[in-house]
C-alpha cells in the first residue's frame, strides 16, 4: 500500500510526545489507515530506539507488539506527557515580556504556547490581547498598541504591530541610505576644489629654490584665493596685486597713527 507523506520519529531528546502523536494522526488520515494494528506497526517504527527501549519497559510483561494501539499510546502519554499546574502556567503567561529582538509575530508565537495549558476558555483571546500589548516591549509600536480601542481584538493587534514594525524598518533603511558616502561624482568634484593649482607651483616652479624661502610666498598666495603657476594670477595680501606677499613692496609697511 503506498502511503503519502514523510514518515515521522519520534525522538524524546528533541521531540514532544503530544505533538508527534498528532502529526502521527494525521498521516493515518492522509493514507486512509483505519487498522489499529497498522497504525501500532507505524507507531513503534516511528519511535526512536531509546523511546522504543523505554516503551518495551514500560510493558513489561508483554511485549509492545502484542499490546494493543489504545494502551500503548496511554502509557506514552503518561510517560512523555508534563503534568500542568494551571496557575503555575498563568503565572509564566502573566510575567512574560517581549523581547526587543523579537519579532510581532514571535512574541505572538510564544504567547499563544505559554497559554496553552493555562485554561482561559471563553476569555482566552480577551487575555491574549491584553498581555501582547502591555508585554510589550517599550517602543513606538507599544505607543501605537496603547492607543487603541479598548476592545481591539488579539488578531488586529497582531495585524496593527506587525504594520508598525514593517514602517519602522523601512523609514530605518532609508534613512540609512541617505547617511551613505557621497557618490564618485560628487567625491571627483570636491577633490578638484581641494586641490589648487599652487600646489603644482610649490612643487615645479620652486624646486630650485629653498624651503625657507619657497614656503611663506607658496601657502599666502594659496590662503589668499590661489592661483597657477604664473606669477600673474598670484594675489598679494599685502596690496592686491599680482605678485607674492614675500616679494611685496609694502611687506615692511606698518600704518602710522594719525
Amino acid at each position: 500500500m503506498a502511503t503519502m507523506g514523510i514518515q515521522l520519529e519520534f525522538n524524546p531528546e528533541i521531540n514532544e510526545w503530544s505533538i508527534h502523536y498528532k502529526r502521527l494522526n494525521q498521516f493515518f488520515i492522509a493514507n486512509a489507515i483505519t487498522s489499529d494494528s497498522v497504525k501500532r506497526a507505524i507507531l513503534l517504527n516511528s519511535l526512536h530506539q531509546n523511546a522504543y527501549t523505554l516503551l518495551q519497559t514500560l510493558c513489561v510483561p508483554d511485549n509492545p507488539e502484542n499490546t494493543d494501539l489504545k494502551n500503548l499510546v496511554k502509557k506514552l502519554d503518561e510517560y512523555y506527557t508534563k503534568k500542568s499546574v494551571v496557575f503555575v502556567e498563568r503565572f509564566n503567561f502573566y510575567t512574560a515580556a517581549k523581547l526587543k529582538s523579537e519579532s510581532a509575530q514571535k512574541w505572538s508565537s510564544r504567547l499563544n504556547k505559554l497559554a496553552m495549558n493555562c485554561e482561559f476558555d471563553t476569555s482566552f483571546d480577551t487575555k491574549l490581547c491584553d498581555k501582547f500589548i502591555t508585554g510589550y516591549n517599550p517602543g513606538k509600536v507599544r505607543n501605537k498598541l496603547f492607543s487603541e480601542k479598548k476592545d481591539v481584538t488579539y488578531a488586529e493587534a497582531l495585524n496593527i504591530a506587525i504594520i508598525e514594525e514593517s514602517a519602522l524598518t523601512g523609514i530605518i533603511e532609508c534613512e540609512s541610505e541617505m547617511k551613505q558616502e557621497p557618490r564618485e561624482a560628487d567625491i571627483n568634484w570636491m577633490s578638484k576644489r581641494r586641490a589648487p593649482a599652487q600646489i603644482k607651483h610649490c612643487r615645479g616652479s620652486h624646486s630650485s629654490q629653498s624651503q625657507a624661502s619657497a614656503s611663506p610666498g607658496c601657502f599666502r598666495g594659496r590662503k589668499e584665493g590661489g592661483g597657477s603657476a604664473n606669477e600673474r594670477n598670484v594675489k598679494c595680501f599685502r596690496c592686491g596685486k599680482g605678485h607674492y606677499a614675500n616679494k611685496c613692496p609694502f611687506r615692511s609697511y606698518s600704518k602710522r597713527a594719525t
